[in-house]
């Protein structure tokens, strides 16, 4: 008889480890976490947890604004979102609760260098330039010359223009440049007696 007590207690003690390891290879560890034997849900990104009373069911909190939490979470705090400092000419984006947002330069500025932890002004083509190649967040404004027989008067023009072709009867009275068109006119001549 006490050979099938310590049988029944031993086979007991093995179908409780099997319980439990069952229930911790059926714990998703993604969006659950294991806490005194139970398989405890986490909070969902965007969130952060308060408290953890009730494990099936804890008490998640939304991100504040400027705060954000990627994965499901036991954490108690959310992640800050990164500072733009609009000294170095960045601006907040519309912020994310569910993933870090960088920040992005200001209008008409693209990033100084490669992290991009502050931006510069982008180059502004002058009249007789058209620009070849906008600016992007990480790269200036290219510009080039416009061609002979072309003008531009304005600054960062997008396409150079043609000079006037002067209709027949009408001559060039003054010259195109760069930066301005042809002008066609007559010859008055005064004869003077």
């Amino acid at each position: 008889m006490l050979q099938t007590r310590r049988t029944t207690m031993h086979l007991g003690s093995v179908f409780i480890l099997l319980v439990v390891a069952v229930v911790a290879e059926s714990c998703n560890s993604e969006t659950h976490y294991m806490k005194d034997g139970k398989c405890c849900k986490m909070c969902e990104p965007g969130k952060m947890m308060k408290e953890t009373i009730n494990c099936e069911n804890p008490l998640c909190l939304d991100c504040a604004d400027g705060e954000y939490q990627e994965n499901y979470t036991k954490e108690l705090l959310c992640k800050r979102q990164p500072r733009c400092d609009s000294n170095l000419n960045l601006q907040t984006p519309v912020r994310s609760k569910t993933q870090r947002t960088p920040c992005v330069c200001k209008p008409n500025h693209h990033c100084s260098s490669q992290s991009c932890d502050s931006c510069v002004k982008n180059r502004v083509c002058k009249a007789g330039e058209r620009v070849s190649k906008p600016a992007s967040e990480n790269n200036d404004v290219e510009c080039t010359p416009c061609p002979n027989g072309t003008f531009s008067e304005t600054e960062s023009a997008a396409m150079c223009k043609h000079w006037t072709l002067c209709e027949s009867g009408f001559k060039e009275v003054v010259p195109g440049t760069s930066t301005s068109d042809r002008e066609c006119g007559t010859y008055i001549f005064k004869w003077f007696v």
